[in-house]
């Protein structure tokens, strides 16, 4: 009885002996094994590179392509260990003038603190979704990587203000990035009128031409007149189906100032869109005695 007692004892010894050795080998492996795809990847979906775009910085060279796309607009926390991403547009400079359509150039840096990541990034105007451009950047790198982009503006002439978006846009995950926009002023460009009779015995009638001319087509095209001792003396609207040159003459104006050598001033003025304006002067050579 002892003896069975004994051999029943050194079997249950043998049998937790060899439990222990089966546990600590599958807890030695799991910690030396390699990482799950989970865990390697760096926080984001890749995708595939096209095209070449200079490199700033640690490892590597960022290449883009463009096209058009779309995005959501959930903005999640980074996932631990994923690269930080940062972005900044340059300024972009107003303009006021005639030139219109008018285009311009937005350009900006795209950054991380580490690699390696691929981006999907897109420009979005605020004027048209269609236009945006998407551009696919590879950092291969593992250290802190930029790439400069740029995105060409053509923004509707009657478009006063203008902006642009930079995003990190996968499948339904927005990151933004920067954004920046310029004001946009599209004149009329309004010639020096002429006058029928610049000098003369005052007071005479003399009638002032002048010519609005619009870079782009556009409706409704308001002007008016003004005479320096009367305001407002005449005014109108015109539509210009394609760009091009309208000439106006203005109603006859009687000239008369106070003072001989004193300027008599007209001017042709466009209201909307914008604006712009001209004038010119005419002068008396005598006044009647006061």
């Amino acid at each position: 009885m002892r003896g069975r007692t004994i051999a029943i004892a050194i079997l249950l010894a043998m049998s937790l002996g060899i439990a222990s050795c089966s546990t600590g080998a599958h807890g030695s492996g799991h910690l030396a094994g390699v990482a799950s795809p989970a865990a390697s990847a760096p926080g984001l979906p890749t995708a595939g590179p096209t095209g070449t775009e200079a490199a700033q910085g640690a490892g590597g060279t960022p290449t883009k392509a463009s096209g058009n796309g779309s995005g959501g607009s959930t903005s999640p926390k980074p996932k631990p260990g994923a690269p930080k991403i940062t972005g900044t547009i340059d300024p972009i400079a107003g303009y006021s003038g005639t030139n219109c359509p008018y285009t311009t150039v937005a350009t900006g840096t795209v950054s991380v603190d580490h690699g390696p990541i691929s981006l999907r990034v897109v420009w979005s105007p605020n004027y048209e979704i269609r236009l945006r451009s998407v551009l696919l950047l590879d950092f291969p790198g593992k250290g802190p990587q930029s790439a400069k982009v740029s995105f060409t503006l053509r923004p509707p002439p009657d478009d006063a203000n203008v902006s642009v978006a930079l995003d990190v846009n996968e499948a339904t995950t927005v990151i933004p990035l920067a954004n920046a926009g310029f004001t946009l002023t599209c004149k009329a460009a309004v010639s020096r009128p002429t006058v029928s009779e610049a000098r003369g015995a005052c007071p005479y009638a003399a009638v002032w031409t002048s010519t609005i001319t619009m870079s782009y087509a556009v409706d409704n095209v308001t002007y008016e007149w003004d005479a320096s001792n009367a305001g407002k003396i005449g005014g109108g609207t015109l539509d210009f189906a394609k760009p091009g040159s309208k000439t106006l003459s203005s109603p006859p104006v009687t000239v008369l100032t106070k003072k001989v050598g004193t300027d008599f001033v007209v001017s042709l003025k466009v209201t909307s869109p914008a604006g712009g304006s001209n004038g010119s002067a005419a002068r008396c050579t005598s006044i009647p005695a006061q």
